[in-house]
């Protein structure tokens, strides 16, 4: 009698520490998911935002362009200005020189744009 409780204290045992196992790797399973799933949404954000910046990086890629176009006319512009006053005998407005200026503003700061932004 004595000898048959022993064996059934010690398979008593061994099942609890079977279960308690058990119990482990589905608590880490448990883990597992949640950090994959809050992975996953992160990864969602993520997505969006880029989708968000290319579209951005897009639009500033035309704005640069045109505001570079817009440069180019205006230096035509200036150089009849120029060609003008030159051949009338007189100084080019004073205003030629302040959009020469703002032209060189303009130049740096979209090329600023164009290196921080790898355009």
């Amino acid at each position: 009698m004595r000898t048959q409780r022993r064996v059934f204290e010690k398979l008593s045992e061994s099942t609890k520490v079977e279960l308690a196992s058990e119990r482990i790797e589905l608590g880490l399973i448990d883990d597992l998911k949640k950090i994959y799933n809050k992975a996953v949404n992160v990864q969602k954000n993520a997505n969006q935002k880029a989708t968000t910046i290319k579209a951005e990086k897009a639009g500033l890629q035309g704005d640069i362009a045109e505001v570079f176009d817009s440069i180019n006319l205006l230096e035509k512009d200036i150089e009849k200005v120029k060609s003008i006053s030159k051949e009338l005998g007189i100084k080019p407005p004073k205003d030629v020189s302040v959009y020469e200026k703002l032209i060189k503003d303009l130049e740096q700061k979209n090329n600023k744009y164009i290196k921080d932004f790898n355009l």
